[in-house]
C-alpha cells in the first residue's frame, strides 16, 4: 500500500478501490495513506510558499515551460481524438 501511495502516477482513488477489495486492515490503510500522502503535501506547501516570494524571472520561466507544455498536450489530445 505504501509503495502505491508513493508512486505519483497512480491515482489515489484507484488505490482506495483496490484496498477495499483486499483484506487490508483499517489501521494499515490509515497509516500507509497518511505516510504516503505526506511527501506530496510537503512539496506542494513548500512550492506554494516559495511562489509568493519568487522573482520575476522565475514566473517567466514557469510561463515559458507551462504554455508550450499545455500546447503539446492539447495537440496530442486533438490528434488522438481525430484518430478515433
Amino acid at each position: 500500500m505504501l509503495t502505491g501511495r508513493l508512486i505519483p502516477v497512480i491515482a489515489f482513488n484507484l488505490i482506495n478501490y483496490a484496498a477495499s477489495l483486499t483484506p487490508v486492515s483499517w489501521w494499515t490503510f490509515l497509516w500507509t495513506t497518511g505516510l504516503g500522502i505526506l511527501p506530496f503535501t510537503i512539496a506542494l506547501c513548500t512550492f506554494g510558499e516559495e511562489m509568493l516570494h519568487a522573482p520575476g524571472w522565475a514566473w517567466a520561466l514557469l510561463v515559458a515551460v507551462a504554455v508550450p507544455a499545455w500546447m503539446l498536450v492539447s495537440r496530442y489530445r486533438r490528434r488522438r481524438a481525430a484518430r478515433r
